[in-house]
């Protein structure tokens, strides 16, 4: 028997299927990560081909029978094409993406990533800032949606107040002070904590004259706390910023 199901959701990427077809990997708001058919897609003429496209945003209607979904048909809300034609932002909205998987474990915070997704994607787009901050901003969010918020004011491990340095501790995924730092710290340089810290208190729209320095190592900061809470890797992003 074959179920309909309608939800907004964003491609997060598509590969080749058989002889005429794509595979869709959907980020949706109502039901999480979900791999989807797009029959007959790659026909000059096929009416649904915009649909296999990173970054399509819209209203799917998707028929579902047994455990496989078909996308039917697609009405647009975005489709970001103007990030296609800023290389570095296209390229953070695609590291990105490859973050949601890892993070989406647990289904039942997907409607909350998916909103700060698609903002993010929208910043990146549209606003007139470093992506850095976008991808910054997008991981501190996804950090607090998972239960791994960041602390910026107090030592994790003690409870007292930063007075002098920070350290992130691995194990604890989290920012000790110097009495409380163990062997896995990494001190961290005072201009990355503090840029660190006001992108967490701040929107983005708010970010637009911060100091951009030292986003590279901010960003690295992340990365490594993303691998120990995560379990995954971010090479290609490691690459990117390092080239």
């Amino acid at each position: 028997m074959t179920e309909e199901y309608k939800t907004t959701a964003i491609v997060m990427s598509v590969v080749d299927y058989k002889e005429k077809d794509k595979l869709v990997n959907l980020f949706s708001l109502e039901l999480g990560m979900i791999t989807a058919t797009l029959k007959g897609v790659k026909s000059s003429k096929a009416k649904l081909k915009f649909a296999g496209q990173p970054f399509c945003f819209g209203e799917f209607v998707l028929a579902k029978n047994g455990a496989k979904f078909t996308i039917t048909s697609v009405t647009i809300i975005d489709q970001f094409y103007d990030l296609t034609t800023n290389y570095d932002h296209f390229m953070l909205a695609s590291q990105m993406m490859n973050m949601i998987p890892s993070v989406l474990k647990d289904q039942s915070i997907a409607d909350e990533l998916f909103l700060v997704t698609i903002k993010t994607i929208r910043d990146l787009t549209y606003e007139n800032i470093d992506g850095r901050i976008c991808v910054i901003k997008f991981m501190l969010e996804a950090f607090k949606i998972a239960g791994y918020s960041m602390n910026f004011e107090y030592c994790t491990d003690c409870g007292n107040s930063f007075t002098d340095d920070k350290y992130l501790d691995i194990d604890l995924g989290n920012f000790v002070c110097s009495r409380c730092v163990t062997m896995h710290g990494k001190l961290l340089p005072p201009k990355v904590f503090d840029t660190l810290k006001d992108i967490n208190a701040h929107d983005t729209e708010q970010l637009l004259n911060i100091d951009t320095k030292h986003l590279t190592e901010c960003l690295n900061v992340l990365i490594t706390n993303f691998y120990y809470r995560f379990g995954k890797k971010l090479i290609d992003l490691i690459t990117y910023l390092n080239a």
